[in-house]
């Protein structure tokens, strides 16, 4: 199998290290969230090719607006929408559900399924997803003030300013 990431230290990084360990796999994550994002905006540029696309599928999971909007353009200005889906995790906004499917069609929104009983393994997502959602930086920390003028959208949009330089740099 391949590595699992977390892409940052504190998101998952732990498990990234212990698979690592466990399997001799050198560790997925990055140093700063701006190398993550720049690795990601890398993957995309490349998955995203009419070339790529021809024979690969890409599933893009995430709650990012920006990074849909990002991969979404993409797609759209290289005419390959049709080998992209998005998917979103079930706990996102449904206001930022409801935009997603009014721009890019059929939308997959991805929910946990544990057996019966299995009251760890979804405390442990929902956790996950807490945790995620109130990380600073995170463009959904403040939900209700994503207007370009209001003060939710910032960091998450100098974070996403930060990435691109950083990507062109490691390509």
């Amino acid at each position: 199998g391949a590595p699992s990431g977390g892409g940052l230290p504190g998101g998952g990084g732990a498990r990234a290290a212990g698979d690592a360990a466990l399997h001799d796999w050198p560790i997925a994550t990055h140093t700063s969230r701006a190398e993550a994002d720049a690795a990601l905006l890398r993957v995309l540029d490349h998955a995203l090719r009419p070339v790529s696309a021809e024979f690969a599928h890409l599933g893009l999971v995430t709650d990012d607006p920006f990074v849909v909007a990002h991969a979404w353009t993409l797609a759209k200005r290289r005419e390959v929408t049709q080998h992209l889906t998005i998917e979103m995790p079930l706990g996102t906004s449904r206001g930022l559900l409801r935009a997603v499917r009014a721009e890019v069609g059929d939308l997959v929104v991805r929910a946990p399924i544990v057996q019966h009983g299995d009251l760890e393994a979804a405390a442990d997502h929902v956790v996950r997803r807490l945790a995620e959602v109130a990380a600073p930086g995170s463009p959904l920390a403040a939900p209700a003030d994503l207007a370009p003028e209001g003060t939710g959208v910032a960091p998450a949009a100098g974070r996403d300013r930060a990435a691109p330089p950083a990507a062109g740099a490691a390509g």
